[in-house]
């Protein structure tokens, strides 16, 4: 029932996303000129989900975001994002949060060579620079992308960015690091210092090459550095812990657009070095390693029912995988995921998803004050960006 109605739903909106295409004119596509020195943009998602039995539902508006940016000169810009998670920040509210999720001072000398200096995002994968609702199928970004690329992974740096040619794109930053307090079982996402207060002893770096051989083809590898993320650590009577933990995040991904069929692939690996030692200390178990990997194909199956509408009707299936692996064990039971549904474009910058989850283990949800397990999991959401 729950799924029949979601369709039905879907159905819907794309009917009436294809009317209000053909009624939308001309100056409704027309982006901002150049001669515009401050720009407002933003994005934002609402999400519903709904686990297999008794649990409830949840409906949630994870993002609300602002963009802000202005151009000095034609080498001189500034550029920013602030984010609101989860509607509302309440003291003693168990969600929510107000975040600057980057700023940053642009020197553009020219398409060889620019220079950047603020709260820069982490070239790491695709979807930690490239977040935007309407530029993933999913309801949810891919769990790669949260588990093993703690996205959205931003610090305080500097970095240098540009063309080698036609063909490649590159990218390096120099930034904070990452803090072990905040590692736990399931890896290094909370070691993120974002900027607060933080830490700059043990910086760490970055890099990323994309390359272009083809067109519509994209392939991206990067890599991330960092000789100790374990150099703010004290015991309890606030004495520096002499550990050396050593991070090594490296990532590689590619992006095939080929007619009306699209294909994804990424691969991300975490490696905290002497894990066990930072377990002990911690007191938590520090996973040696976290690995993932997706595939992702999609097509626009609208220009065979429709030919001369512009609306992108996106079938879509996904394939994921996440590992771990403890220093005394063997590698832990892989979690997997294949994440099935379509997504629907009625002009830029809007988005319809549905999608069905099926996950091999059962994964602990929580809604309407009840708590319990689930294998499948359905999702609806609704997303822009402009």
């Amino acid at each position: 029932m729950k799924i029949c109605f979601s369709f039905t739903l879907l159905v819907t909106l794309l009917c009436a996303a294809q009317t209000i295409h053909a009624q939308s004119t001309e100056a409704s596509r027309t982006e901002a000129t150049k001669t515009e020195a401050t720009r407002i943009g933003g994005y934002g998602e609402i999400s519903y989900t709904e686990p297999d039995g008794p649990i409830h539902g949840t409906l949630d508006i994870p993002r609300f975001v602002i963009f802000l940016s202005h151009q000095f000169s034609e080498q001189w810009s500034v550029k920013s994002e602030v984010e609101i998670e989860h509607v509302k920040v309440e003291p003693g509210a168990p969600s929510g949060e107000v975040a600057v999720e980057q700023v940053f001072v642009d020197y553009h000398h020219s398409n060889a060579f620019g220079m950047r200096g603020g709260l820069l995002l982490i070239p790491c994968g695709i979807i930690n620079q490239t977040h935007e609702p309407t530029t993933f199928m999913s309801v949810a970004r891919p769990h790669i992308d949260q588990e093993v690329i703690p996205s959205t992974w931003r610090e305080i740096g500097l970095g240098i960015y540009g063309d080698l040619g036609e063909l490649v794109k590159y990218q390096a930053n120099i930034t904070e690091g990452m803090n072990a307090a905040g590692f736990a079982s399931t890896g290094i996402y909370e070691g993120r210092q974002e900027g607060v207060r933080s830490d700059p002893n043990s910086p760490g770096l970055s890099a990323k090459l994309d390359f272009l051989p083809v067109l519509g083809l994209r392939i991206g590898a990067s890599i991330y550095y960092q000789t100790n993320t374990a150099s703010s650590l004290i015991d309890s009577t606030n004495q520096a812990i002499t550990i050396s933990s050593p991070l090594t995040v490296v990532a590689f991904d590619a992006r095939y657009d080929l007619g009306n069929a699209h294909f994804r692939a990424e691969y991300a690996l975490d490696n905290i070095g002497n894990a066990s030692d930072l377990s002990l200390v911690r007191g938590t178990t520090i996973p040696q390693s976290v690995s993932g990997e997706y595939i992702e194909g999609s097509y626009n199956l609208m220009p065979h029912l429709w030919e001369s509408s512009d609306v992108e009707l996106l079938p879509f299936v996904r394939y994921e995988m996440v590992s771990r692996k403890w220093s005394d064990l063997a590698v832990l039971k892989d979690q997997t995921w294949l994440i099935a549904g379509v997504a629907v474009k009625p002009i830029d910058g809007l988005i319809v998803k549905l999608d069905y989850e099926w996950s091999k283990e059962p994964i602990v949800f929580t809604g309407g004050g009840r708590t319990g397990s689930a294998k499948g999991l359905l999702g609806f959401g609704l997303g822009y960006a402009f």
